[in-house]
């Protein structure tokens, strides 16, 4: 599709910026939860831990696909992006 300019017009599917404002929320949500507990029984469990993990990598993943297409669009290339 183009516009009067001759210029292309980029339609973005949003749903992608949703899910990671979605994962942000639960990774803050988890970070607020292990600290409560932390601070009121000064014990960490490795399971929380790894649970925070999951969900960061999983929001890098994201943040790396998203990069790399927002590159594509731009005919930017992807060299200045690093893989995860």
């Amino acid at each position: 599709m183009k516009c009067i300019l001759e210029k292309d017009i980029l339609v973005l599917d949003m749903k992608v910026f949703k899910d990671m404002s979605t994962n942000i929320g639960r990774i803050t949500s988890s970070i607020n939860q292990i600290a409560k507990r932390v601070n009121s029984t000064s014990i960490i469990y490795k399971d929380d831990i790894n649970d925070l993990k999951k969900l960061l990598e999983k929001q890098g993943k994201d943040i790396y696909f998203l990069r790399k297409k927002l590159y594509e669009l731009g005919n930017l290339g992807t060299s200045d992006t690093e893989e995860i």
